[in-house]
């Protein structure tokens, strides 16, 4: 009699285990209409050539290494006396929103563009594709008086092409 009691027992825990492993287990219909992982992509490779893009995740992570303080990354184009044109990307403690054409923000930094309207911007950077409503979450052009001196950290490019720029400077402007 024992045996069939223990055995009743058995057969129902079991049942009830996996009744409870069943009610558990969610699922999940995603509509047609919800963007798939891999159809969705950050503003940064829509807004900028493969190549500027690249260089601004290797700038970026550098940044983060040295452990910058400084939110906001400004990337300006202009050219040189000599006609070469130049991609500027450097650290700064805030922004110019009186003169920045456009930014995006990435890994918690406001990337800030300058100039884009440059002929030195040759399909690097889609202007349309960036934000330009003003942000308050960064600090902008009226915190300047509070900085005796500062000297942001950067990069310095030359431009060939949208798919070409050279590394001029690394270090302290």
């Amino acid at each position: 009699m024992n045996y069939i009691i223990a055995l009743v027992i058995v057969i129902f825990l079991c049942l009830s285990c996996s009744d409870v492993s069943q009610k558990n287990e969610k699922r999940v219909s995603i509509p047609s209409t919800v963007p798939q992982v891999d159809e969705i992509k950050d503003i940064a490779e829509i807004a900028l050539s493969q190549n500027l893009y690249q260089e601004l995740n290797n700038f970026v992570a550098i940044y983060d290494s040295l452990n910058f303080q400084d939110s906001v990354i400004a990337i300006s184009f202009y050219e040189e006396e000599k006609g070469d044109c130049i991609l500027l990307f450097a650290s700064q403690p805030f922004y110019d929103r009186r003169h920045c054409d456009g930014y995006f923000l990435l890994n918690n930094k406001m990337i800030a563009f300058y100039e884009i309207s440059s002929t030195c911007n040759v399909g690097l950077v889609k202007e349309e594709e960036l934000k330009t409503e003003e942000i308050f979450d960064f600090p902008n052009e009226n915190i300047r008086h509070t900085f005796d001196s500062y000297d942001p950290w950067g990069r310095k490019y030359r431009v060939h092409s949208n798919d070409s720029i050279e590394l001029v400077f690394s270090g302290y402007f």
